[in-house]
């Protein structure tokens, strides 16, 4: 974990070598005691194992086998659980045929290239190993939330298969090959043994946090009190913190009093990593008069915590805080997993009417049918000191991140789609979340998603956008002024953490986030904004798919010419409506 500021701040080699020594110390340190303590019975017999610093290293080398034998051991039994008992597994909602079959066209006209789709899918096997029982094992995993033989269900799964075929322009051979289709909920939970002195370093990382937070005038509220024995490192916070969250049973959180009659407060939702205290240097920069909320989630911050609950219950835990603070218009700022959360919010009748616009950095929630996420979280290996790459293999098999990444996500409900962020809110929402947009923030290089295709879905509405529309995408889209209803700052060549975690990219993050908050910037936007943002079918009507209207996804635009007034390339270099100055900066300069 200490490798992810050293990657992130964009450091040299030899730092990046130091972070993961201290990754492998973190993983075998109960090991290379027990080493010592042979080596040192070995070459100096009796003599060398009564040494004072000997017995200090035996002491350790005991700690460390018990908590190995006695505590990692019997919790990752518990965590490769694949029922629906204790927090185990999610199982959301199953959908009707109809349901099913609009989700299945809306995915599949949002693939680049079939090929590399299917073989990842299945680990890159061969596509000679590549067979329909396959394919069908993971379709049941994808649309039906089960596992087993297709039964009834294999007539509707022959058709699915059909049409991935005429896309394909070959036929899937029948049988069953050698090959393995990644199911994340029913394989195996892929974690790595954390020592204790893992956990002391966490234990340290968190309190620095804690400190932090409250030197630039954060408040703590935690859990209900009966959770402190349930989460470790045990957090000094949790149990003495006077002010408890309205979200007591799930979900604790950073509150900074909103003071500013100009601007709108934050609502930010962090991603996997080390919780809040990788973001120190981001809520640095947010003004002093600005409100936050930091939500925290505790699964995927390093720790041993209950499992994360549904999204249903994040939505409402989320609305019962902005309740607590009085919080009514709020911009939503969602980093990595925490973006995950976007869909659930938006569609949330508590939380979606408060939510004036959205800042989403490094998102992995758009395109979650492509393998990339759900292969570079749990399957792709770390290359020899490709720094990112490895730092995300590391961070994915701590035990709980990985329970919370195989268990507790179900891409159905979390996958976020842009005509959600394009539609407007119900006739009697406020007039800020009529006029509601969002920018997204994206690396170049990014090395959880598939970079390419999210840009060009987000830019074009489609994944498979041609170089040359991708070439002059990259370079007219340097200007930004946030009046429109969905913008794209693309970074070349950056990869995944480095918009809030790179000393030269914070201030690009934070200028996005205050014009958002700026409350001055929503006059005089005129017509063309609204126009558009009001243009597409309500978003609790399309999208909410427990009320049964998924099926309406495969109507909805699918292509960039099927928005209405979407400016081109030439227009957006300058707005109509933007102001001079820094009312439409090139961010050019923060890069």
């Amino acid at each position: 974990m200490a490798k992810d500021f050293f990657l992130m701040a964009g450091v040299g080699r030899d730092q990046v070598l130091i972070a993961e020594t201290m990754a492998f110390l973190f993983r075998y340190w109960g090991a290379i005691c027990a080493g010592y303590v042979v080596a040192a019975g070995a070459f100096a017999g009796l003599d060398g194992i009564k040494h004072p610093f000997s017995i200090v290293v035996e002491a350790i080398t005991v700690i460390e086998l018990l908590w190995y034998v006695c505590w990692y051991l019997p919790y990752r039994h518990k965590l490769q659980r694949c029922t629906t008992e204790d927090g185990a597994m999610l199982q959301p909602p199953p959908l009707s045929r109809e349901e099913r079959s609009a989700f299945f066209c809306k995915c599949l006209s949002l693939v680049p290239d079939m090929e590399t789709f299917v073989r990842k899918w299945v680990e890159n096997a061969h596509l000679d190993d590549i067979r329909r029982d396959n394919v069908k094992d993971w379709l049941l995993w994808g649309l039906f939330d089960r596992q087993g033989p297709p039964g009834d269900d294999n007539e509707e799964l022959e058709e699915y298969i059909r049409m991935a075929e005429e896309k394909l322009g070959w036929e899937i051979k029948k049988g069953r090959g050698e090959a393995n289709a990644i199911r994340i909920s029913y394989d195996e939970v892929l974690m790595h043994h954390r020592t204790l002195l893992y956990y002391l370093f966490v234990f340290f990382v968190d309190t620095l946090g804690a400190l932090g937070m409250w030197a630039l005038g954060y408040t703590f509220y935690r859990t209900k009190r009966s959770n402190f024995f349930r989460v470790f490192p045990f957090r000094i916070s949790g149990l003495l913190a006077p002010k408890e969250s309205a979200a007591r049973d799930h979900m604790s959180y950073y509150v900074r009093p909103h003071k500013s009659t100009t601007k709108r407060p934050i609502l930010f939702i962090h991603g996997i990593g080390m919780g809040v205290a990788q973001n120190l240097m981001y809520f640095n920069s947010i003004p002093k008069d600005v409100g936050v909320v930091v939500i925290e989630l505790l699964p995927i911050s390093a720790r041993i915590s209950p499992p994360l609950c549904t999204a249903s219950q994040m939505a409402e835990s989320v609305a019962a805080i902005l309740d607590q603070q009085g919080f009514d218009d709020v911009v939503l700022v969602s980093q990595s997993y925490g973006t995950f959360l976007t869909t659930p919010l938006l569609l949330s009748p508590r939380v979606a009417p408060r939510i004036s616009s959205c800042v989403l950095i490094d998102p992995v929630a758009f395109l979650l049918h492509l393998p990339d996420v759900a292969y570079n979280f749990t399957r792709r290996p770390p290359g020899r000191l490709e720094g990112a790459q490895h730092q995300m293999h590391m961070v994915a098999r701590d035990p709980s991140i990985s329970h919370t990444l195989h268990r507790r996500l179900s891409w159905r409900e979390h996958i976020l789609w842009r005509e959600l962020l394009l539609s407007t809110a119900p006739s009697t929402a406020p007039a800020h979340v009529a006029q509601r947009r969002t920018t997204v923030i994206l690396g170049g290089v990014d090395c959880i998603t598939n970079p390419r295709a999210v840009a060009s879905y987000i830019e074009f509405g489609r994944a498979d956008c041609s170089q040359e529309e991708f070439d002059a995408f990259v370079a007219s889209e340097k200007r930004w002024n946030g009046f429109k209803p969905l913008e794209l700052i693309w970074l070349p060549g950056e990869n995944h953490g480095a918009p809030l975690m790179k000393l030269s990219l914070v201030p690009l993050s934070a200028k996005v986030v205050d014009r958002y908050c700026r409350k001055d910037y929503d006059v005089g936007m005129g017509g063309a904004l609204t126009k558009k943002a009001t243009s597409g079918p309500s978003a609790h009507a399309a999208f909410n798919i427990h009320n049964k209207t998924l099926s309406r996804l495969a109507q909805l635009p699918r292509h960039r010419r099927d928005l209405p007034d979407r400016p081109s390339p030439t227009q957006r270099r300058r707005h109509p409506s933007a102001q001079e100055g820094d009312g439409n900066w090139n961010l050019s300069g923060f890069y």
